[in-house]
């Protein structure tokens, strides 16, 4: 279905309301309901949720037994940093999903990092709008970190695989973070496939997780230093491949001695993760719905898939989901 969220919103609502027509349940063995036209949605999942507005259309308007409502670990890049700080600490470093905490001075957080600031509050400010609603029950917030593998369109991992493979210094300079600390913050991310899968689970798991929150991350959470690292182990020779044996010698003696040890630059600026508040705990998400993230060492091994070779400079293939990425049955 075509439509214009942003600037088209009469025709958005209707879509919302309409559910799934009957004309367009080709095979659908389900009957409708005496003088129906239609079915509620039996899930919708929103990525481009970003303003309150935008989230009023859905609580006044969606027909859906199951509502996700994508959000992001930058919510908390719109909280107090202090409060946050303490907060993390009391659970060994980590964020959990109730850490959320007015600012005293807005002036100050905008300062931090204006477009952290401005995209995590509207994402925050939708998260308000679902949970205070009295009528709108059957909905799921997830809240992802910087999505790394198959399908990433933002660019910033398959930037640092680029810079490692032409031996060039990795930035570590991130704006908003703390002086005193640079180099020391430990970053969220997840697995592309590890997203399909939360989602996939969430609405399996139904009832059981409505009006909750969950951060969904990996396990480990490096410093930009390690990370970079982690990648250039997966980069170089002898490096772990969902590939058979034939095709794996062939990466070695494409990577051999093309891939040392990643230098770094404190200065010079990171190209990927503007996110300092953090990193998020996953064990809520563990706990409740048995979910569990891919190791980073297997995450970030470069994906087979399109015509993009291991090592190559343009960096890791936007090809299809390999093995190490089937969703599998998440129910």
């Amino acid at each position: 279905i075509l439509c214009d969220r942003m600037n088209d919103r009469k025709k958005f609502r209707e879509i919302l309301k309409q559910g799934v027509h009957k004309d367009a349940l080709v095979g659908w063995k389900r009957k409708l309901p005496e003088n129906e036209d239609k079915i509620p949605w039996d899930g919708v999942v929103d990525f481009v949720c970003f303003k309150p507005r935008q989230m009023e259309d859905i609580v006044g308007h969606a027909i859906t037994k199951h509502y996700i409502f994508i959000s992001s670990d930058s919510i908390y890049m719109a909280c107090d940093p202090q409060k946050t700080e303490i907060a993390s600490m009391k659970n060994g470093g980590k964020l959990l999903e109730e850490d959320v905490y007015e600012p005293e001075d807005v002036r100050e957080v905008k300062k931090r990092n204006r477009y952290q600031y401005d995209y995590g509050n509207g994402k925050l400010m939708c998260e308000r709008v679902l949970q205070s609603s009295d009528h709108f029950n059957q909905y799921t917030i997830l809240r992802f970190p910087d999505v790394i593998g198959p399908f990433d369109n933002l660019g910033g991992h398959l930037e640092m695989q680029e810079t490692i493979a032409r031996g060039d210094p990795v930035g570590l300079a991130v704006d908003g973070h703390d002086e005193a600390k640079k180099g020391a913050y430990r970053l969220s991310w997840v697995f592309a496939p590890d997203v399909v899968r939360a989602i996939a689970t969430v609405i399996c798991a139904g009832e059981r997780a409505f009006r909750k929150v969950f951060n969904v991350a990996g396990d480990e959470t490096p410093t930009l230093a390690e990370y970079a690292a982690a990648v250039a182990a997966a980069l170089g020779p002898g490096a772990p491949s969902g590939a058979g044996a034939a095709e794996q010698e062939d990466q070695q003696q494409a990577c051999a001695g093309s891939v040392p040890p990643p230098r770094t630059d404190g200065e010079a600026p990171a190209c990927m993760v503007s996110v300092c508040m953090g990193p998020v705990s996953n064990a809520h998400a563990r706990e409740v719905l048995g979910w569990t993230p891919t190791p980073l060492a297997q995450a970030v091994r470069p994906s087979r898939g399109g015509d993009q070779r291991l090592c190559s400079r343009r960096g890791m293939a936007r090809g299809s989901i390999d093995d190490r990425g089937e969703m599998g049955d998440a129910c």
